[in-house]
């Protein structure tokens, strides 16, 4: 089963991600976060047997667009 990712009410969730040492600085950051009825693993497995069946779209719930310079 893949990663359950799912941000309990009030919670929070941290990802941290490792770049390459020759990364060029500043760099853009656009940071979503999206919202989805059910996990999409659900949906294909739906669809399979209802294949007529719309796709349930992802819902943009908030985003941050910011640039990084090292160290922050």
């Amino acid at each position: 089963m893949p990663e359950d990712t799912k941000i309990p009410a009030g919670g929070h969730r941290d990802e941290v991600f490792e770049l390459p040492a020759d990364t060029a600085f500043p760099i853009a950051v656009d940071v979503k976060l999206m919202f989805r009825t059910y996990p999409q693993a659900v949906t294909d497995i739906v669809r399979e047997q209802y294949p007529d069946l719309t796709n349930p779209e992802a819902v943009l719930m908030t985003q941050v667009k910011t640039e990084l310079a090292p160290g922050q």
